[in-house]
């Protein structure tokens, strides 16, 4: 990766725009972020479902939390700053997400990108470890010690009431094991060029 894809004005191009994007549908209007949310029983009619549910937000907070993870997770992970590796990770994730949820879960509809953004920064830190100055290992350590305090104490209550409802801390798991195992999968080609030159 060259230092004009990682770093510069230009590289905040991908999640800043996606950022923006999570802003733009959380205001739309309440019968449009319906039809978009994910409903399990509708998705043979609808399958665009099991990709705009997750950029569709409960609340404006909502959407906004999501996006200042996601912009603090591309500052710290710079591989994140690329375009078609935010893409990548992005897809990945909303697959692992939609597997878990749809698979696992007796939901009657489910919204939100905080899934997607556990994988998107599992897969920079997946991409990103042993690199030199890398603080993957730092971010894969607070993303643990979140999923961990979730898991034990449950979501805090203000987290909740931002969010306008009850969180499904689950998803963050499905989306992390996603970015993780795809993030192991983009690292492969590098390992193996690095050891033949």
């Amino acid at each position: 990766m060259s230092a004009s894809q990682s770093s510069g004005p230009t590289s905040w191009l991908a999640p800043g725009s996606l950022f923006g994007l999570l802003l733009l549908f959380s205001m739309a209007p309440d019968e449009m972020r319906a039809a978009m949310r994910l409903e399990p029983e509708r998705l043979a009619a609808e399958p665009w479902r099991l990709l705009t549910a997750h950029f569709v937000h409960s609340t404006t907070a909502h959407a906004a939390l999501n996006g200042a993870a996601l912009m603090l997770f591309s500052a710290l992970l710079p591989s994140l700053r690329v375009a078609r590796r935010l893409a990548v990770a992005v897809l990945v994730s909303t697959l692992g997400v939609n597997v878990g949820v749809v698979g696992f879960h007796d939901l009657d509809w489910y919204v939100g990108f905080s899934g997607v953004g556990y994988g998107i920064a599992a897969l920079g830190v997946a991409v990103e470890w042993g690199r030199p100055n890398s603080v993957a290992g730092i971010v894969f350590a607070g993303l643990a010690v979140k999923l961990t305090y979730d898991a034990v104490f449950g979501t805090p209550a203000l987290t909740e009431h931002l969010v306008g409802g009850a969180v499904l801390a689950e998803a963050h798991v499905y989306g992390l094991v996603a970015g993780l195992v795809g993030g192991a999968v983009l690292r492969r080609p590098i390992t193996r060029a690095a050891a033949g030159g």
